[in-house]
């Protein structure tokens, strides 16, 4: 092998769970401090100033991503996630009780569920995430949480009186043929409610679903304006259930699912539900589950917007705190927490105040993907009013603002002008790289979904076949001196042979993309493949090369039962800086 910057690692393919984050006008609230009326009794009457200016500003990061169109013309979506059976899916939910697919980038005429006939949305609902079933690739069973219109014979929890509608949790199912090609609808004689949630208002009630690593799934639920200190109502609350009834755990009230035995409250000695791991959120919109670490966006009342990690049985303030302040009902928050109930509370991990116009934080994810070694790690996650994205470092929550690149797509945000638009959840694709649900407030079909790439690399283009389709290389990293960049390769034969050519000019044969200048020094050989057929080579990017420079990349995949004998990744042309 010939010397060559980089060092060769073995691609580890990532399994990555989506989550999403769904909002509307109504459903993700941003008062600014205004009067409280429902449930803030449970607020102490605290003395303090209101901070007119609670936290410092967020800075900008010196990272710079591009977005780029994935699937757009949407009508108001509000969640994606890919299923974890190698198909090539996205699956949309849909404000009004629809779940669409988008396959192979085409998205299908037909909903793989519409509840929007039997179920009719009410102002400020939605149907706000979807998740898949661990072992979605062989049971084909999938989740879905919504907002229907009020049934009180049929509510497992909250009030008997004054419902203006209800929250639904259902267990869904594809069809027995799903993944061929073209299925893409679900087995109606499968379908399961789980629970049914009586609301006293329409914002609020809508949450985010995520399978754990213990197999259990996790669902945020909102305080329907009713506070989240009261272990006997299910608001307010992160809850973890059993949709396996595994043994050891005791069956549901309503006997359609099982509480997990290690639960925090499942004893319920004094009426707690035992559904619930943690409580004291008000609108906790989005989860994300990284190994067994569980995160938790809740968006704030008037001042301060706060991303928690979330182990059994945390109390996080709501509503006498606010973030790591004590909330003033109407007023705004203060750092004299001398009045506060015993507790104890769990601060937030990352927060931030409204004074640079972010207002609601939508949640996201923790990145584990190549594109952007500076963010493995961190938590990456959207603002539904600014339209803006933003990293978290989890271990210090010390959070920036990612630049977006001009050159492609952007964000307008809520705060001026037209459109009106935000983030409603930030998702990973197949490989854990981002996804952002962007949606119009005003329900026209301007929505998208928008994939984040790194500013200063462009794909030039396809390559050739080889016997199992065209591979696909995608470049990642900062291409500035000590900073790590690095090469992604996937979709070749397996534990086959390579050729990673790096020049300074491209060199036009034939297919599209063409074959780099091959320099001495920058031919990498023999580099196989893994058993996945991908392959991850990254390191420093050396010094004494000046910014600005063009660097081409392609793989050359030596794979002899190919139509010529060798296949070739598609070039790409990163800029370094």
């Amino acid at each position: 092998m010939i010397s060559s910057p980089f060092t060769v690692a073995r691609h580890v393919a990532l399994a990555v769970t989506l989550l999403a984050s769904t909002t509307t006008a109504a459903i993700v609230s941003t008062s600014s401090n205004a009067t409280d009326p429902a449930g803030m009794a449970q607020a102490p009457a605290l003395l303090g100033t209101p901070l007119a200016d609670p936290l410092p500003d967020i800075p900008n990061s010196d990272l710079t991503v591009r977005l780029a169109p994935v699937v757009t013309g949407l009508t108001f979506p509000t969640d994606a996630a890919v299923p974890p059976d190698g198909s090539p899916r996205l699956f949309l939910t849909q404000l009004n009780g629809l779940v669409h697919v988008l396959q192979e980038g085409v998205l299908q005429a037909t909903p793989f569920l519409d509840f929007s006939a039997d179920h009719i949305m009410t102002n400020g609902s939605a149907t706000s995430s979807v998740t898949f079933h661990p072992d979605f690739a062989t049971n084909r069973k999938l989740y879905v949480v919504m907002t229907e219109n009020k049934d009180p014979a049929l509510a497992d929890f909250g009030s008997s009186s004054g419902i203006v509608q209800q929250s639904v949790l259902y267990e869904v199912a594809a069809q027995a043929n799903y993944p061929a090609p073209g299925c893409n609808l679900i087995d109606l004689a499968a379908t399961r409610e789980l629970f049914r949630i009586n609301e006293l208002n329409f914002i609020h009630n809508l949450g985010d679903l995520e399978f754990g690593s213990d197999g259990y799934l996790y669902m945020t639920k909102g305080d329907d304006r009713n506070g989240g200190q009261n272990l006997t109502t299910i608001h307010g609350t992160v809850l973890r259930i059993d949709v396996d009834f595994g043994p050891g755990n005791a069956l549901s009230a309503n006997g359609n699912y099982a509480i997990p035995h290690d639960n925090p409250f499942v004893s319920g000695t004094s009426g707690e539900l035992g559904e619930i791991w943690a409580y004291g959120f008000r609108n906790p919109w989005r989860l994300s589950i990284d190994g067994s670490d569980v995160w938790v966006a809740d968006i704030g009342e008037g001042d301060i917007e706060e991303v928690n990690l979330v182990p059994a049985g945390g109390n996080y303030g709501w509503s006498a705190k606010e973030g790591s302040f004590a909330y003033l009902p109407g007023v705004g928050v203060t750092d004299d927490l001398s009045g506060l109930p015993a507790g104890p509370f769990v601060d937030p991990i990352g927060e931030y105040d409204h004074g640079q116009g972010d207002r609601s934080l939508t949640g996201g994810v923790i990145y584990r993907g190549a594109r952007f070694p500076d963010l493995v790690g961190d938590y990456v996650f959207g603002e539904w009013i600014s339209g803006r994205v933003f990293h978290m470092d989890t271990n210090t929550g010390a959070i920036e603002r990612l630049l977006v690149d001009p050159l492609g797509e952007t964000i307008h945000g809520q705060n001026d002008g037209a459109p009106k638009e935000g983030i409603l959840s930030i998702t990973t694709d197949a490989d854990g790289e981002l996804l952002l649900v962007v949606t119009e407030r005003e329900f026209t079909p301007t929505a998208r979904v928008l994939r984040v790439e790194p500013a200063n690399w462009l794909d030039l283009g396809n390559g050739l076949a080889g016997a199992t389709g065209e591979p696909t290389l995608i470049g990642g990293g900062s291409l500035s001196a000590g900073k790590p960049s690095g090469l992604l390769l996937k979709g070749a034969a397996p534990l086959t042979p390579t050729t990673i050519v790096w020049g300074a000019a491209e060199l036009g044969l034939p297919f599209k993309g063409g074959v780099m200048v091959p320099t001495l020094d920058i031919l990498v050989h023999s580099v196989s493949t893994n058993g996945a057929g991908a392959l991850q080579v990254g390191g420093p990017w050396p010094a004494g090369i000046p910014a600005g420079l063009h660097a081409y990349f392609q793989v050359w995949v030596h794979d002899v039962t190919g139509p010529a004998g060798f296949a070739a990744s598609n070039a790409v042309r990163g800029t370094t800086n």
